[in-house]
């Protein structure tokens, strides 16, 4: 049997390490200011849902996967809205990471 005192640690450790994934996230570059890091987001932005909305949406057709029993599951294809989001926010992280960014989390305030 878990010591109860045990038990209650390891909850707490993992809802911190949940929580810590659900941190936000921003864009950082070492030297840059604030100002020139928003101007840079708002044009990859702007460029990438551009070139998303003149990608072709592909044909989609149900896709056939196998479960853990062995048995074929057809799944429902996403809608064309969420392959061009997924692709326009594809198409930001690589401007921004071109640009010299990365992804960082957020700086918690005191």
């Amino acid at each position: 049997m878990l010591n109860p005192d045990h038990a209650h640690r390891r909850n707490g450790a993992l809802l911190a390490l949940l929580l810590a994934g659900c941190a936000p996230l921003e864009w950082q570059k070492a030297g840059t200011a604030e100002e020139d890091i928003i101007r840079d987001q708002t044009r990859c932005t702007a460029e990438s849902r551009n070139q998303a909305m003149l990608q072709r949406a592909p044909l989609r057709v149900p896709q056939v996967i196998v479960d853990p029993q062995g048995r074929a599951i057809a799944v429902k294809p996403a809608s064309a809205d969420t392959e061009r989001f997924a692709l326009e926010q594809d198409l930001i992280r690589r401007c921004m990471q071109d640009l010299g960014y990365s992804l960082q989390h957020k700086p918690s305030s005191p």
